[in-house]
């Protein structure tokens, strides 16, 4: 997708795992990058995603994804999508024994909603007054996925956070998923 307005395509821009240097947000959690530049020029990051890995011997093994954060001069320009697309790509070929993904939502963010559904997130309840979305790598969205994708250091930590294991199970309990 091409934004005259600021002359790139997303596809020109690198996606990447944060450095050890630019820190986790979150306990036992990583953030996924989109950057413009390279390394040796300078990189400006526009875009990032903070996930950890869930595992729950109930719902198996699930990625949370706690926040997609795009700067305001490259929102609405299809940084987010192409993040989350490569990101759910990298998960999907890297560890084939995690079934999905899933986030939160606040209720006014249609927007933002409507982007996950475009993914191939699914609503799955109603969790803590937030729309709880599950993306399952066994779902049709999931095998359009890109596969040639570049080789990237990467790694898939634990979150160790208790807040993310209420939430996967608040959204795959008997009563609401």
């Amino acid at each position: 997708r091409e934004s005259k307005s600021l002359g790139f395509n997303v596809s020109q821009l690198k996606y990447r795992c944060e450095l050890p240097s630019e820190g986790s947000k979150m306990d036992d959690s990583a953030d996924f990058l989109a950057v413009l530049g390279n390394a040796e020029e300078g990189e400006t990051v526009v875009g990032s995603v903070e996930f950890g890995l869930v595992s729950d011997p109930r719902y198996g093994k699930w990625v949370y994804i706690n926040g997609v954060n795009v700067k305001d001069a490259w929102q609405k320009k299809g940084v987010a999508a192409a993040m989350l697309t490569r990101l759910l790509a990298y998960i999907k070929l890297g560890w084939p024994g995690v079934t999905g993904a899933y986030l939160l939502v606040g209720s006014s963010e249609k927007f933002v909603r409507s982007l996950y559904e475009k993914l191939g997130f699914v609503k799955k309840g109603k969790p803590f007054s937030y729309n709880g979305y599950a993306y399952r790598f066994n779902s049709s969205h999931a095998e359009a996925l890109p596969t040639d994708l570049p080789l990237i250091d990467m790694q898939l930590p634990f979150t160790n956070d208790p807040y993310d294991a209420v939430v996967l199970a608040e959204l795959f309990s008997p009563t609401t998923g």
